[in-house]
């Protein structure tokens, strides 16, 4: 058998946690060790989680003071389980997010049988069980992303709510990043793009691993219920702002050159047609700031662009969904 480690953040909701974490203890696959980490959380969901599963021998629990956002936080969590050489498989979940009993099992048996190192889990709504919430990220020729709703959509990469990653994938993927400790400085990895908080992180990671010659795959008995934007709210500023900015941020640092050349204009045209539904939604404002400062600060991707192109193996383009737009765009609620 394969081991999982899990990752999971905690900011708020505690209810929400608490129903996450009963119902990987009701898998009937065993080989796995869950990494909470509580951040930027109050006191009282600290002290809940802590009393009712310090004594689960298969939760690792941490803490953090301040918030440190989804890339950070599950970067802190890989960074640990990375540690444990028996681990083979990294499991990103949202904390309001309930698996199916045979969620592990059907994950690993799908990973072991496809070989694919980037596996999306099939994600339903909560509120609506026979509804799909998200089967990974469709990749349009203008530059934009979206959750798909359907199975006749291509699969580009997994949305990091339920998604499964191997070790050798993580590993072979992830930045350097230069901290510093007092008056020392060190060498850290990121998996997922710190510098993004939120949003667009997993479309990053996964764009990587399309360059550098992984496959990504759906699978489709790995069930879960996912009741969505419970820590940022259904398309608040916060998440359209992160969002438009760290997907700038995410091709600046992907898209080859001459893809970049042949898809200019559609990329504009489609940001003309998201600046569009900004109006529409009464968040032009919101837009036109995400947009100014992703231009502001392309610079600091600069040398992550250099190496992620000089190591790029593998051509992407069967991996893009021949559209400017996906056809619901305009009457969705959220991308």
């Amino acid at each position: 058998m394969s081991k999982i480690g899990i990752s999971i953040l905690h900011n708020k909701n505690v209810k929400l946690t608490i129903n996450c974490l009963k119902s990987l203890q009701r898998q009937t696959y065993k080989d796995f060790l869950i990494y909470l980490l509580i951040q930027g959380s109050s006191r009282e969901d600290e002290i809940t989680l802590t009393n009712l599963y310090s004594k689960w021998d298969n939760l690792i629990i941490d803490t953090a003071a301040e918030n440190k956002g989804f890339a950070e936080g599950n970067n802190i969590n890989i960074r640990k389980i990375l540690t444990d050489k028996n681990i083979k498989y990294i499991l990103t979940l949202n904390n309001d997010i309930i698996v199916q009993e045979n969620f592990l099992k059907n994950l690993i048996n799908h990973a072991e049988q496809t070989n694919s190192d980037m596996i999306q889990a099939t994600m339903l709504k909560m509120d609506k069980p026979n509804e799909i919430d998200s089967l990974g990220i469709e990749f349009m020729m203008s530059g934009i992303t979206f959750n798909i709703k359907s199975h006749d959509k291509i699969l580009f990469c997994p949305s990091a709510g339920a998604a499964l990653y191997s070790r050798k994938l993580l590993e072979q993927t992830k930045e350097e990043k230069q901290i510093s400790i007092g008056f020392e400085s060190r060498i850290i990895y990121d998996y997922f793009d710190s510098s993004f908080f939120a949003y667009a992180e997993d479309f990053d990671l996964g764009f990587r691993a399309r360059l550098f010659g992984f496959s990504a795959s759906l699978a489709n008995d790995a069930i879960c219920w996912h009741k969505g934007s419970a820590t940022t709210g259904v398309m608040s500023d916060f998440a359209v702002y992160h969002t438009y900015r760290n997907l700038i941020f995410t091709l600046y640092k992907n898209l080859p050159t001459k893809l970049w050349w042949q898809y200019s204009l559609l990329i504009l045209m489609g940001q003309a047609i998201i600046k569009i539904n900004s109006i529409k939604r009464h968040q032009l404002k919101v837009y036109i700031s995400a947009i100014y400062n992703a231009l502001k600060d392309l610079k600091k991707y600069k040398n992550k662009r250099f190496y992620i192109q000089s190591k790029k193996i593998a051509d992407i383009r069967p991996f893009i969904t021949k559209k400017i737009i996906d056809s619901d765009y305009l009457t969705q609620k959220n991308l």
